[in-house]
Order: C-alpha cells, then sequence, then structure tokens
C-alpha cells in the first residue's frame, strides 16, 4: 500500500523488494496500490540490470484511451517497461506506454491550430479522428495500433494486461 505517496518513492521501494526478492527466491513480483504517477517505466525496469536480472515496470493511469470499439476512456495510457541484460555491457530496454500517443502532443497540435495524425484518438463515438479538439473534448486516445483494422486491439489487450 503506497498510502497515497509521491509515486516515485513507492516505485523505488518496490523495485527494490522486487530485488530483493528475486536475489533470495530466483523471482521477485511487486504490486503496489495506492500510488501515484511515478514518471519513467524503463527507470525501475532498468535498476534489475544492474544486478544481471530481467525487470519490468508497468502502471496503469488515469482513463485517457478508448478500447477498440468503445465510445468511453476506460483505460490508461498504462506504460510498460522491460529491461533484460545482454552481453558485454549491452541490454535491451523498452519503455512504451499503450496509447497510440501522449495527451500532451495531442494538446500540442490543439493549441497550434493543427490536425493531429489518423490513428492518434478518436471523437466522441469512437471514431477516428484527426481533429484535437474532438479528442480533448469527450474523445479520447486510441491504443497502440490505431483502429480495429490497424491492429488497435493489441494495443488495448496490452493496456487491459497492465491494468
Amino acid at each position: 500500500n503506497g498510502n497515497n505517496l509521491l509515486g516515485p518513492v513507492v516505485a523505488n521501494f518496490c523495485m527494490n523488494l522486487a530485488i530483493r526478492k528475486a536475489r533470495e527466491a530466483g523471482i521477485g513480483w511487486v504490486v503496489a496500490h495506492g500510488s501515484n504517477h511515478f514518471g519513467i517505466a524503463g527507470y525501475y525496469a532498468m535498476k534489475a540490470l544492474k544486478e544481471n536480472m530481467i525487470g519490468m515496470s508497468f502502471t496503469n493511469t488515469s482513463p485517457l484511451v478508448v478500447p477498440t470499439r468503445g465510445k468511453e476512456r476506460t483505460l490508461g495510457t498504462n506504460p510498460l517497461s522491460v529491461a533484460a541484460p545482454g552481453k558485454d555491457g549491452d541490454s535491451f530496454v523498452l519503455d512504451t506506454a499503450t496509447s497510440a500517443v501522449a495527451l500532451g502532443k495531442v494538446e500540442l497540435n490543439e493549441r497550434r491550430g493543427d490536425n493531429i495524425p489518423d490513428g492518434w484518438g478518436c471523437d466522441p463515438q469512437g471514431h477516428l479522428t484527426t481533429d484535437p479538439k474532438r479528442v480533448l473534448s469527450g474523445g479520447g486516445l486510441v491504443p497502440v495500433g490505431g483502429s480495429e483494422a490497424t491492429g488497435g486491439y493489441k494495443g488495448y489487450g496490452l493496456g487491459m494486461m497492465v491494468e
């Protein structure tokens, strides 16, 4: 229980605990609740690299994403990260959100009066739109992959997994 503390405080505690458990038992899996925004998911996953371990870090966020075939924002951007050590100090690190784009990019385009690329967001009826105003006023972001036809259900599935 994070007791509503700052996300980085809770996340550092949890990742340190997971690493300690992994040293002792071969795997360490820790789940937190009652926390807040924790910043860069990859930071926590990469902590495991220093121990020559695979690290994973996921978090849910406030609802900003409209699921495939949906009309309402029910999922967060739900970042996830995986870090795995490689040979000679090399490593693999994935740090991504499960939405097609960050909300800030839509907001920036709206302030500039520019349209957004197709596949970033949808209107309040769940239809893809290039109008940032429609996304920000009752619509939402779409999952990685965009629409159902372009594989958006994959991003939706990843978002649900994190949730």
